[in-house]
């Protein structure tokens, strides 16, 4: 039997962050000293793909069973490579697949089974990665190259339809709203009309969904209700134990402490300390004559 690595498939509805996830996961598991490939789907250089180029573009029309028909038949003439590289790495990262056409598939109306009956046979992902973020957020991302980009609804019903097909066949669902639970009672309300605490929790939820790997934070919790500097502090802390780089610029001597490893203490932009968070907590002169302790 042909060795086979582990495929793993990234899906989400269009601008939600799935490249750079790909790229991201790319280097770690590359770090790790394991080898890997990367392909992106539909694969447009194939005849099939110029098709879908056309209707993307808005050149041809097909109707919707054509489409979830071009898309299938773009992974089946490509599965003669996708098999080879399975065989050859470590992991192989797949940016949209069979996933992708079951979502945008029932949301054009077609039935599940008959989908599922078009992709049968073709390579199983071991994993498929959902990312997930309302589609009005995403709008500035998408700049409108395609169809389906252009179109708000589909976007909305895709979303739906990925989180039914992820509690379907379990598929893991990375959601932000697992961080910040609050945001989820104000999903499609506008960020000028959240509180304080609301809209800081949104700037690092919509930071976190271009998987960065260096967080900047300024003053993160000043002018915001005490309960909610905990909260944020908690998910802070979260992110850091995760490995997430974090650079905070933060008056609050405290917050800072319980969170941060080493200290800058910076006036006029001069750098007037620098050390662990535990030589600053030692200095009484430096918090005397620069933190007003």
């Amino acid at each position: 039997m042909n060795r086979r690595g582990v495929f793993i498939a990234i899906e989400g509805i269009d601008a939600v962050g799935k490249k750079t996830q790909t790229s991201i996961l790319n280097s770690w598991l590359r770090s790790k000293s394991l080898s890997t490939r990367t392909l992106s789907f539909p694969v447009y250089e194939t005849t099939i793909g110029k098709e879908i180029r056309k209707f993307l573009a808005g050149t041809v029309n097909y109707p919707p069973e054509v489409r979830a028909m071009l898309y299938a038949a773009n992974r089946w003439e490509t599965k003669a490579q996708l098999d080879a590289i399975l065989s050859e790495t470590d992991a192989t990262i797949v940016n949209r697949y069979t996933g992708s056409n079951l979502a945008y598939g029932v949301s054009s109306g077609l039935a599940l089974d008959w989908l599922l009956n078009l992709e049968s046979g073709l390579p199983e992902p071991d994993v498929v990665l959902v990312l997930d973020a309302p589609p009005a957020n995403l709008a500035p991302r998408r700049g409108g190259k395609d169809s389906y980009e252009r179109d708000a609804s589909l976007q909305a019903k895709a979303r739906r339809a990925y989180l039914g097909l992820a509690a379907k066949f379990g598929w893991t669902v990375d959601k932000i709203y697992e961080l910040f639970p609050t945001l989820r009672a104000r999903d499609g309300q506008l960020g000028g009309y959240l509180s304080g605490g609301e809209q800081q929790m949104l700037t690092v939820g919509r930071t976190l969904m271009g998987n960065p790997l260096l967080l900047l934070l300024d003053e993160p919790v000043e002018g915001v209700a005490p309960i909610v500097v905990q909260e944020l502090g908690d998910k802070i802390r979260y992110l850091k134990g995760l490995g997430l780089t974090i650079l905070m610029a933060e008056q609050n001597l405290h917050f800072a402490t319980t969170i941060s490893d080493y200290a800058y203490v910076i006036e006029k932009g001069r750098i007037r300390f620098q050390g662990t968070m535990q030589d600053l907590s030692r200095d009484e002169a430096i918090k005397q004559k620069y933190l007003m302790i």
